[in-house]
């Protein structure tokens, strides 16, 4: 189920390649890797140099750090990444270069001043991935290998926020999954699963990716936790809070002035294994969005009340849909817009409801 149309951009995935700033330091400008490859016990590393802005002096600072890339033939069972090298600290490991064509290692301790991760989905999922005392950018938390300060525009605060978000699975996904509650990001970590059924929110999530649940044929159900103040459920469906301004009239200004804010809900994305009828009663005031229906193949009816407004693409790979009912406001639909409004009918002295439908070219 693709989400790209609806869910919020404001900023790219976390780059795993990017040093994590300290309080006092911006994001690295620029970075020189130097072309030495020195070893350490098993390990191949570089010395790499980086200039970053220092907010309190005002000045860029030179700063160097290790980068581990490879692991020696030798080396075999439980490695653990050293937290220094001749007194540098190791921030950054490429686990694609020490695990490239390795089957025989059991486990993999973390260095815990690493704050930049390449390659992590190529440690294999029966090497265990251990996180020392320390380490404050990294974490475990069930089955889950978690980066603890990842970046995303929070549209409620209006501002970039950095929090848990879950980097891979640490083994096969299946039936109902729970993400833990403290995780604020979620990115693709569980798109293309066939077996997960049901996934589980926290109140804790603020920003979810755009194809956070694309090509999961079997999933059902994503259920969020009723305090989430940003993602809610409807029968399964994952849906998201928007706030939006009312205006009045002022006659002293004799112009529309802020007079509140109201929350708006839209449906993003109804589950692709989503079986059966999917209705929304009277009463109900959500806006069906974007590809919230695409790929739905087992669903067999859509019902929507006088309440939904429907500016959604349309039905694309509902192969089992059969009756379609919708009561409310319709803005988009397949190349048609249908506009709702009310004229005066001079016959009955009354305000009558009217439709408009427009070809869109």
């Amino acid at each position: 189920m693709k989400l790209k149309r609806f869910l919020a951009a404001g900023t790219a995935m976390f780059a795993v390649s990017a040093i994590v700033p300290t309080p006092l330091m911006q994001k690295c400008i620029s970075m020189v890797f130097a072309d030495e490859e020195l070893t350490y016990g098993d390990f191949i590393y570089r010395i790499n140099k980086g200039a970053e802005y220092n907010l309190e002096t005002g000045n860029y600072e030179t700063r160097e750090y290790i980068r581990v890339f490879g692991l020696s033939s030798s080396a075999k069972g439980d490695i653990v990444i050293p937290d220094e090298i001749e007194g540098q600290k190791v921030e950054a490991v490429d686990f694609s270069g020490l695990f490239n064509g390795r089957d025989d290692i059991t486990s993999v301790t973390f260095p815990k001043y690493l704050t930049a991760a390449d390659g992590y989905y190529d440690i294999p999922e029966k090497c265990e991935i251990k996180i020392p005392e320390g380490c404050e950018n990294f974490s475990v938390d069930g089955n889950f290998l978690m980066q603890n300060n990842a970046s995303y525009y929070d549209y409620s605060a209006g501002k970039t926020q950095k929090g848990k978000s879950i980097l891979r699975a640490l083994g096969p996904l299946s039936g109902e999954v729970t993400v833990p509650e403290g995780v604020v990001k979620l990115d693709d970590v569980f798109r293309g699963n066939y077996d997960i059924t049901a996934i589980n929110l926290p109140s804790t999530v603020g920003y979810i990716e755009w194809y956070f649940c694309e090509n999961m044929p079997a999933l059902k159900a994503i259920n969020v936790s009723e305090n989430n103040p940003t993602y809610f459920s409807y029968n399964g469906a994952l849906g998201k809070k928007y706030v939006s301004d009312d205006w009045e009239w002022d006659e002293e200004k004799n112009d529309y002035v802020r007079s509140g804010e109201r929350i708006e809900k839209a449906i993003l994305a109804v589950p692709e294994g989503y079986e059966g009828d999917f209705v929304v009663e009277d009463g109900v005031a959500l806006t069906i969005s974007g590809a919230s229906f695409e790929n739905v193949s087992k669903v067999t009816s859509v019902k929507l009340g006088k309440d939904t407004i429907f500016n959604c693409n349309g039905f694309t790979g509902c192969t089992s849909l059969k009756d379609i009912e919708i009561n409310g406001a319709v803005y988009s639909v397949s190349g048609i817009e249908k506009w709702r409004g009310w004229s005066y009918d001079n016959e009955s002295g009354q305000y009558k409801e009217m439709m408009k439908l427009t070809a869109l070219i």
